[in-house]
């Protein structure tokens, strides 16, 4: 249930997150099957220019992805997301 145009995806982040690389590898194999196109940002929470907001949000929870702006998922990329259908 994906817009027609290509989705704003936005990963919360920051530097040595295991889990958030297997999120962006997930997510690319998903995009290189051609369900759907995307564009892919991400924040990374320990940026100082964002006061700490991020970071008070998302400091246990990373990953965190939102599309379009509104939550999708956090910690691990949900199955249906990037299992084939039979």
């Amino acid at each position: 249930n994906f817009p027609v145009s290509s989705p704003s995806l936005t990963l919360y982040t920051k530097k040595g997150c295991t889990l958030c690389d297997v999120v962006v590898a997930d997510l690319r194999e998903f995009r290189d099957t051609g369900k759907f196109d995307f564009e892919l940002r991400a924040v990374d929470i320990t940026d100082e220019g964002s006061e700490g907001v991020y970071w008070k949000k998302y400091k246990y929870d990373i990953p965190v992805v939102h599309i379009n702006g509104g939550y999708w998922f956090k910690h691990r990329t949900p199955e249906a997301a990037v299992v084939e259908e039979p």
